[in-house]
């Protein structure tokens, strides 16, 4: 027996809401999600795609607001992206396949309704994954979500066990320092700002202050800086080696932290700690996101936001993930030698809005990703609405007593992207003119990509879902 090792990812659509504010400021626009198409980029990989039907289940429109969570969960707008792979090889495929679906939409409900707590996790249960029409098993996992979703980076943030970062582990040191302030003229100075200097490349110490302290560049090192008032506690967060000297505060007049006036920061208190301890200050242990999870999530953030000299930025609570954190479903399957399976993914399907008099919301799926497949057949699309399609970027579509229809015997060279109304007239779709996470049609990514026995990388993806798989590959050759 041969053991063949490689990475499978299959993506739907990453759900990452965001949304526009009027000037008048009451929302009339909110982002919505897109999908990629199925990608191959070695000619050697194995597994071929025999047909792709997506079929878009839209009988409503989401509201811009949820008051309850059984009126959130209640929208019916799903996506379902149906794969046939066939696998021509004499050795069998298992997958662990991660199933990617973005963060929860910026209009939905997102508060547990008997502690008040958020959470983002209501509507996971609504997501279904089969293979030859049997339900899989799946367990959630949770990453640092961006503004877009790129294949290798947010693969990359999948691990098993707790990141293995440069600096950050789980047993480093950490000390907690906590300052008060006094002796502040409060009539003269109600801006009154505080600040300490750190410089060094940041390769031993890193600097956490609380949230919405900000800094300033000054020759070769950042003032960190903060509002303060007398009786303001501060505390401040030294990972790795502590500083040989306390830290040196000043006082200033306001935040531009220029002309220094009379007080005093004195240090009340420190408190040592493990690095794991400081990342899961903020996690709760009854959500569904598991520990090293969260752990790998703060690494991340925190990584993402550091400056010059240590020092991390944290405008944001940035030991709070929860509302960072994209969503995957991982689970497995099978497929023996010579064998298909047919391997469907639902989801529910969050457009974007556009709440005017005339409402419409826009959906896009990328499509021209698959060109790169060994081997694409028939691409069934159907759209099931009582509304009408005012405009589609591909020609053909019928209209059918459920909806719309378009069938091609390969896949068009460019991304579907259509709109849908209650009214015929009216409006057009307007074009995509910005980058991922920035444009009109939010993407967020659904990738998946393969590696198999001859190191090809593939890449599927379904529509509104984004779902990247790693694959054991296990050979067994057959007998003569």
């Amino acid at each position: 027996m041969k053991k063949l090792f490689g990475v499978l990812a299959l993506s739907a659509a990453c759900l990452i809401s965001q949304f526009s504010a009027m000037a008048n400021s009451a929302q009339k626009d909110w982002q919505g999600t897109s999908a990629n198409g199925v990608i191959v980029t070695d000619e050697e990989c194995p597994v071929t795609v025999e047909k792709e039907r997506l079929t878009f289940d839209i009988s409503e429109f989401p509201e811009t607001y949820y008051s309850t969570p059984e009126e959130f969960l209640s929208y019916t707008g799903r996506v379902t992206a149906e794969y046939t792979f066939y696998n021509p090889t004499d050795y069998t495929v298992n997958a662990t396949l991660v199933f990617p679906f973005g963060k929860a939409p910026s209009y939905g409900y997102h508060t547990d309704p008997l502690t008040g707590a958020a959470e983002y996790d209501a509507d996971t249960e609504k997501y279904g994954i089969t293979v030859n029409g049997s339900e899989t098993e799946n367990r959630l996992r949770y990453t640092y979500a961006a503004v877009d979703f790129e294949v290798e980076r947010d693969m990359a943030k999948l691990h098993e066990g707790y990141v293995e970062d440069p600096f950050y582990y789980p047993d480093i040191p950490v000390t907690k320092y906590i300052y008060g302030v006094r002796g502040i003229d409060g009539e003269k100075y109600r801006n009154a700002g505080a600040g300490f200097r750190i410089s060094g490349d940041g390769s031993k110490t890193k600097v956490f202050t609380e949230a919405g302290m900000g800094y300033y560049h000054r020759e070769d090192a950042i003032e960190a800086s903060l509002w303060v008032n007398n009786g303001s506690i501060l505390e401040i967060y030294m990972i790795g080696e502590q500083p040989e000297k306390p830290l040196q505060w000043h006082l200033y007049e306001d935040s531009s932290m220029e002309k220094k006036i009379d007080g005093t920061v004195f240090l009340t208190d420190t408190e040592k700690m493990t690095f794991r301890d400081f990342a899961m200050m903020a996690y709760n242990p009854l959500s569904s996101v598991s520990e090293t999870d969260w752990y790998n999530a703060v690494v991340y953030e925190l990584n993402l936001y550091e400056r010059n000299a240590g020092f991390i930025e944290s405008r944001y609570d940035h030991l709070n993930v929860l509302d960072t954190l994209m969503r995957w479903y991982e689970y497995e399957i099978t497929i023996g030698p010579g064998e298909r399976i047919v391997n469907e993914v639902t989801a529910p399907l969050y457009p974007e809005i556009h709440d005017y008099a005339d409402p419409v919301c826009d959906y896009t799926y990328l499509l021209s990703p698959a060109q790169t497949w060994k081997e694409f057949h028939d691409l069934e699309i159907m759209i099931n609405t009582p509304y009408f399609i005012r405009e589609s970027n591909l020609e053909g579509f019928e209209k059918c007593e459920d909806g719309y229809r378009l069938t091609l015997e390969s896949l068009p060279a460019v991304d579907l992207k259509f709109t849908l109304a209650e009214k015929a007239g009216g409006r057009i779709m307007e074009p995509d003119t910005g980058a991922a996470g920035t444009s009109v049609h939010f993407p967020v990514t659904a990738v998946a990509f393969l590696t198999a026995a001859g190191g090809c990388i593939g890449i599927a993806a379904a529509a509104g879902i984004t779902a990247a798989v790693i694959i054991r590959i296990r050979k067994t050759d057959r007998k003569k």
